[in-house]
């Protein structure tokens, strides 16, 4: 499975619960896809009319293919770059200069990148030490965090910076739901005696 189809199924199961733009542009870079997700928490008094507190969670994951190679070097600190200076800005500020909102908990801003060939170990190096945190009024308006998730299709290889672990588990678990549902595929066929059409359509 290349880059591509791994990241139709990938989309598929972000379809389930996160809005997904296709394609998506932003600082003058075009990205395969756009999936977000916000979640608002509220605890209440006795009744609705009495709000003890809320709190508001936000997801980006941006995702973006490198068919038939791998990223650079360059396209990592590009990458980086557009986290710190394009995703924070718009998805978490609004493109205001703060943000001054007590019921912002967190947002999540994630590169998902998909390659077909081996990357190189200096952008292995470059994934890992991926660092973005940024605090606002102090931690009383919430932070924002950034990830990178790289995986390589020709061997499923998968690699991230620290605080991007969690996705690293979801993506495994995208691996084994495809898994099994190949496996089950393939008995079917060996029932019937003839392949089974998926029906499952790129991303573009």
């Amino acid at each position: 499975m290349n880059s591509r189809e791994y990241l139709t199924e990938v989309l598929r199961y972000y379809r389930s619960s996160f809005d997904v733009s296709l394609p998506y542009s932003l600082g003058g870079r075009d990205y395969e896809a756009l999936a977000e997700f916000h979640a608002s928490t509220e605890k209440y008094i006795l009744v609705r009319q009495f709000r003890l507190w809320s709190e508001n969670t936000d997801e980006f994951v941006l995702f973006s293919l490198f068919e038939g190679g791998a990223p650079t070097l360059e396209d990592i600190s590009a990458l980086q770059a557009s986290i710190r200076e394009h995703m924070e800005p718009l998805f978490v500020r609004g493109g205001k200069e703060k943000l001054h909102d007590e019921n912002h908990m967190y947002t999540y801003l994630t590169m998902a990148l998909y390659c077909d060939t081996m990357p190189e170990e200096n952008v292995i190096r470059a994934v890992k030490k991926t660092r973005f945190k940024k605090y606002y009024e102090h931690g009383m308006s919430g932070y924002s965090e950034g990830h990178i998730y790289l995986r390589c299709a020709e061997n499923g290889r998968c690699w991230t910076n620290p605080d991007g672990r969690e996705i690293k588990r979801l993506f495994k678990l995208v691996d084994r739901n495809l898994a099994k549902r190949e496996k089950a595929q393939r008995e079917q066929e060996q029932k019937t005696g003839s392949p089974i059409e998926t029906g499952e359509k790129s991303p573009n």
